[in-house]
């Protein structure tokens, strides 16, 4: 996925579209890599980890995800110091990504046309 956005983006430049590039691009691949490179880390934390006994008691990577937008900053078994922290402003960023891909370049295109 990040090797499509990075043509994406290299279309944009050749092409001369700073729309494309930063209303389209840009929070793309920030969305991209919060859910997608943060599971990628709590990956190889778990993997690192030597949960030794507690093996069982080890922290579902899937339940942390889901849990990151719906218990804001409350992290049940914590992989690292500041995780709850860290998922919140996670979130945060996801959230900020969502209207900045959906609203500006619709009202772009829209007042070009009526000019």
């Amino acid at each position: 996925m990040t090797l499509g956005l990075i043509a994406k983006a290299l279309n944009a430049l050749f092409f001369r579209n700073p729309i494309d590039l930063f209303l389209e691009f840009t929070p793309e691949i920030i969305f991209l890599w919060v859910l997608f490179g943060y599971m990628d880390v709590l990956i190889v934390l778990k993997w690192l980890t030597d949960w030794g006994l507690w093996s069982s008691a080890a922290p579902s990577i899937i339940t942390t995800l889901i849990d990151m937008p719906l218990k804001l900053g409350q992290v049940e078994l914590q992989m690292y110091n500041s995780q709850p922290t860290v998922q919140l402003w996670l979130v945060i960023l996801a959230i900020i990504c969502i209207p900045w891909l959906l609203i500006p370049k619709p009202v772009l295109i829209n007042y070009s046309l009526r000019r």
